[in-house]
């Protein structure tokens, strides 16, 4: 299966605005290659490069945006359980909210996950692309690829 493919298949819905765009790297590099007849120039790998930063930035800040949340919602459950083993009525219903607030912090965890792992293999995919078409700058040695 494409990677294009594969990302659009296992992408979080609400959050695929933040995601690499792939495609549209992807595109680039094909655009610039037929435009310039195969040869690559520094004006390209310059254009490249700015535009792989910005799905960097735009990819991290999200990530970063989510983390803080999730850390947030962590520490305010964390509280919740504090008060609650303090208190002499704490009902079930307490604990249940708690656990129910527990269960969707697990699931968005998983879902950063998840969108962590698929834009890292994307952004290896992408730059493993340009190198093999276009040995210039990107090119790196990856002891885990």
């Amino acid at each position: 299966m494409k990677f294009g493919h594969q990302l659009k298949t296992s992408l979080y819905p609400e959050w695929v605005f933040y995601y690499l765009a792939y495609d549209s790297l992807k595109a680039e590099l094909k655009t610039r290659l037929t435009k310039n007849q195969g040869g690559w120039t520094e004006d390209d790998e310059s254009a490249f490069a700015e535009l792989l930063e910005k799905e960097l930035d735009k990819v991290y800040s999200f990530q970063k945006v989510k983390s803080g949340e999730i850390m947030r919602r962590l520490q305010a459950a964390k509280q919740e359980v504090e008060e609650i083993i303090q208190s002499n009525d704490a009902q079930n219903e307490d604990y249940a909210l708690l656990e129910e607030e527990l269960s969707h912090i697990i699931a968005d965890v998983h879902d950063l996950a998840k969108f962590t792992r698929l834009n890292y293999t994307g952004f290896l995919k992408i730059i493993k692309k340009h190198d093999v078409s276009f040995p210039f700058l990107f090119s790196f040695p990856c002891a885990f690829c």
